[in-house]
């Protein structure tokens, strides 16, 4: 009887290291890299960056007349620049990345077609007129072939209307896991932008959600592999949020916002 407890015993135990062992090692390849920390494109870890100045009255005519003589020098003396009221900035996804298109050419003099989309970024003050973003932040990434070596890099954009100003940055290298690697998004495919995910939010209850707060709050309107998601923050609170698939436009609000 005890002979046939002791087999019983290690045939669980077997079992069980052959169930966490390969447990382990899925979540150590996702999770890790040679150093046993997966590394994500993030301002601070690119090699170069820089910032530019812009007049955001005239800058989205500029570019449609042709002109690609944008962006200057940025201007230490106060009081230079057009500074917007947050909240008030009518630009849309499709003004941002006309911008940072031709940004990201004005810099790397190549042209952002070959590279994905890592994520986009948009913020906006609840305060003022839709459905303008008030900041937006798009990053792209791309395979490279570093000597021999398969890694990403990454290159990241920023455009701050209410500040006249655009900032980018870019050179970083990130190592590729074993398993999971980085799905970014295809421009091409993509069919829901950040305008249309913040007016599903709005009528479906985040305009109701604001007005309860007097509109003392922020939208982020975030893409990224998994699709859109809307938060409505007031302060360190989220008021109502939404996710939104980026292809088809189907949405689901949380149970804790319905």
């Amino acid at each position: 009887m005890a002979h046939k407890s002791r087999k019983k015993i290690l045939i669980v135990t077997c079992l069980s290291i052959l169930l966490i062992v390969p447990t382990f090692i899925l979540v150590a390849l996702y999770f890790g890299n040679a150093s046993g920390i997966r590394d994500y494109p993030a301002w601070g870890t690119f090699i170069d960056m820089g910032e530019y100045a812009i007049d955001p009255e005239t800058i989205l005519a500029s570019i449609d007349a042709g002109n690609r003589d944008v962006f200057a020098p940025v201007v230490a003396t106060p009081g230079t620049n057009v500074h917007q009221t947050l909240g008030s900035s009518p630009w849309r996804q499709s003004d941002y990345l006309k911008i940072a298109d031709v940004l990201f050419e004005f810099v790397w003099k190549e042209t952002p077609d070959t590279w994905s989309f890592y994520g986009m970024q948009f913020l906006r003050a609840c305060q003022g007129s839709y459905p303008g973003f008030d900041r937006g932040f798009i990053i792209y990434f791309k395979t490279i072939n570093n000597n021999g070596k398969e890694e990403y890099t990454a290159r990241e954009i920023d455009i701050f209307p209410t500040l006249s100003s655009v900032s980018w940055g870019g050179g970083g290298a990130y190592p590729i896991p074993i398993l999971f690697g980085w799905q970014g998004v295809d421009p091409k495919k993509l069919a829901v932008t950040a305008d249309d995910v913040l007016k599903l939010a709005e009528e479906n209850g985040g305009s109701e959600s604001r007005l309860k707060v007097n509109n003392a709050c922020e939208t982020d309107t975030t893409l990224g592999a998994d699709g859109w998601t809307i938060y409505y923050e007031n302060g360190a609170s989220t008021i109502f949020s939404m996710d939104v698939d980026q292809y088809t436009g189907k949405y689901k609000i949380p149970k804790d916002f319905k």
